[in-house]
């Protein structure tokens, strides 16, 4: 009888132990990654007046996640973001046009495509014109 509570009392530690490493605090549990969607191109800018111009982009893929909004945005100073000037164009994966307005004549503009998902904002490259 001895023996047997002895036996029950040294196996318990093992009922509340796993050997699944799973279960072990020092093992990271996976993360999820997050992909933004490609915007592959800016569309040269065309029809360059001293207000306006037209450019756009080419959604290559959409990150895993729908697009929700994509246009082009610009601004007097490189790499210009969706915090400055930006055009909405609808959603979806595909190629679109924009007319950028509210230029002012003489100033160089750098214009990218960008593409937001759910998760969230990608760019394409960069393209500098200048207005009259």
């Amino acid at each position: 009888m001895k023996t047997m509570i002895l036996f029950l009392l040294a196996s318990l530690p093992g009922l509340f132990c796993s050997c699944d490493k799973r279960d072990r605090f020092d093992v990271p549990l996976p993360v999820p990654t997050v992909t933004a969607p490609n915007v592959s191109s800016t569309i040269n800018v065309t029809s360059i007046t001293a207000t306006s111009a037209v450019s756009g982009g080419v959604i290559a893929n959409d990150g895993g996640s729908p697009i929700t909004v994509k246009g082009v945005c610009w601004s007097i100073s490189p790499n210009p973001t969706t915090t400055n000037f930006k055009t909405t164009d609808g959603t979806g994966t595909a190629t679109f046009s924009s007319t950028i307005t509210g230029l002012t004549g003489g100033t160089m503009y750098y214009v990218r495509a960008y593409a937001t998902n759910n998760f969230a904002t990608a760019y394409g490259n960069q393209v500098a014109f200048v207005t009259p």
